[in-house]
């Protein structure tokens, strides 16, 4: 019997929760949008808001769930492709299964990861265009070391997970 997985119920809650915050934020934006901005937050590239909207939508859409496709594909590639600390251990005949499960989950926590990044940068970006002129805050520097500290977690659970044999 399968164990349910809550990471896929919180990806697509992510997923629900950025496409409606793209839809309910898209009247906010100016109908030129400042989408760039220099270290010190100063905007230095317009686009138009349905650009912004579609660019961003398929970069929080796209990205994520690129990651969540790598991350299930991995269980049909050889051992040999799979890099993985002590890879013979883990994917005997034994354990691959449970290892391959464990793996993708790990991918789908990245993949929420990704997917609440790009929300927040989104609703950073609504937030600079309604300042004038518009400003992005440094809320994007804590949001971007924030994603970078999450990285650093991720990647160090996944060599504490399989740097060990069971």
């Amino acid at each position: 019997m399968n164990r349910p997985n809550p990471s896929l119920t919180v990806f697509l809650l992510c997923q629900i929760g950025f496409v409606a915050a793209m839809v309910l934020t898209f009247d906010r934006l100016p109908e030129r949008v400042a989408a760039h901005f220099d270290a010190a937050g100063q905007a230095n590239r317009w686009v138009y808001r349905t650009s912004h909207i579609w660019m961003t939508g398929a970069l929080g859409v796209g990205l994520s769930a690129l990651t969540l496709g790598i991350f299930y594909s991995i269980r049909f590639f050889p051992p040999s492709m799979i890099n993985l600390p002590r890879r013979d251990y883990w994917l005997g005949a034994e354990r691959r299964e449970e290892t391959l499960g464990w793996v993708f989950r790990a991918g789908v926590w990245l993949a929420s990861a990704e997917v609440l990044f790009m929300l927040g940068l989104h609703l950073l970006v609504v937030s600079a265009n309604e300042a004038s002129p518009p400003h992005l805050s440094s809320g994007a520097w804590f949001l971007a070391g924030l994603f970078v500290a999450f990285i650093i977690v991720w990647i160090g659970v996944l060599f504490r997970r399989f740097n060990r044999v069971a």
